[in-house]
């Protein structure tokens, strides 16, 4: 404990890269198959989703259930359009929900967004024109009743298919019930949430194995990040990890103090601007009064 303090203070502590490594490798590597670089890109998507968004998703949706008397609802756009631009793999990337949720898919008029100049935009099937009225309906619902599916079910739902049934986009029978889905509000209990997707189900618990990982060991493990022992990365560096911050603020502050400077000319130069423009419309002036008067005479 001695040595550690005293290194600690002499500034002799190393950033344990290897052990961070360690512990992101245990939670989402693939051991079946290690190798399997198909399965290591879907681990590395969901180590970025789960830090950015599904942590801090899930402790405000438990948040909301816990200490709040109004009901919460969550859901979850996994919809993944068989004409999207997007390749399979990336599943349904986020705010994908939007084009949904404003009615793009019923648009097919024109074959280019315009407002993202010459990209082309995906031609919207049935299906999508379903899942974007049963969202649309959804939140429609919410906003005027303050339930997505009030009494069980969707009010003022009609399908697309059965709209138009003799048109040239067709819905299978039976498609659009398997849409009209009850969504429950969350309970701490279970934590309900809607998946969205081409046949929406209700489902429990999204993610949070991952999201307790994030939310209370990460910041445990983190904040024991600093190590007294160099690590196989830093046998060889020239600065340790505390000599690296203290370069970092003198930089900081040298770049601030360059900053001040700068501004401090800058000023300088427009009063010395100034004061010769004043100067010479004061002479012009001078100038103009005296030939005038040498005309008059």
């Amino acid at each position: 404990m001695i040595f550690i303090s005293y290194s600690y203070i002499s500034g002799d502590m190393y950033l344990d890269e290897e052990g961070i490594t360690t512990v992101l490798k245990y939670k989402y590597a693939h051991w079946p198959q290690p190798d399997n670089m198909t399965m290591l890109r879907q681990r590395l998507i969901d180590l970025h989703s789960d830090e950015h968004t599904t942590c801090c998703v899930a402790d405000a949706a438990r948040f909301h259930a816990q200490r709040t008397f109004n009901s919460s609802y969550m859901y979850v756009f996994a919809y993944h359009s068989l004409t999207s631009v997007y390749p399979y793999w990336m599943g349904a990337p986020r705010g994908s929900e939007l084009d949904y949720l404003f009615g793009m898919p019923f648009i097919n008029d024109s074959q280019w967004m315009p407002w993202h100049g010459i990209q082309r935009r995906q031609v919207f099937t049935y299906v999508d024109e379903e899942i974007s009225n049963y969202t649309m309906q959804l939140f429609v619902n919410f906003a005027r009743y303050g339930e997505p599916t009030p009494g069980g079910f969707l009010r003022e739902y009609t399908p697309p298919s059965l709209e138009r049934p003799s048109g040239l986009i067709y819905s299978p029978s039976g498609y659009a019930l398997r849409l009209n889905i009850a969504w429950l509000p969350q309970l701490v209990q279970n934590m309900t949430y809607l998946l969205i997707d081409r046949y929406p189900c209700l489902q429990t618990n999204y993610r949070f194995d991952a999201a307790g990982f994030w939310s209370e060991y990460w910041p445990t493990a983190f904040q024991r990040r600093l190590t007294p022992i160099p690590t196989k990365y830093y046998k060889h560096a020239i600065m340790n990890h505390r000599d690296t911050t203290i370069v970092m603020f003198f930089l900081m502050g040298g770049l601030i103090l360059s900053f001040i400077m700068l501004i401090i000319l800058c000023g300088i130069l427009f009063i010395r601007v100034r004061t010769e423009s004043k100067q010479h419309t004061n002479k012009n002036i001078i100038n103009h009064r005296q030939t005038k008067f040498i005309n008059n005479e």
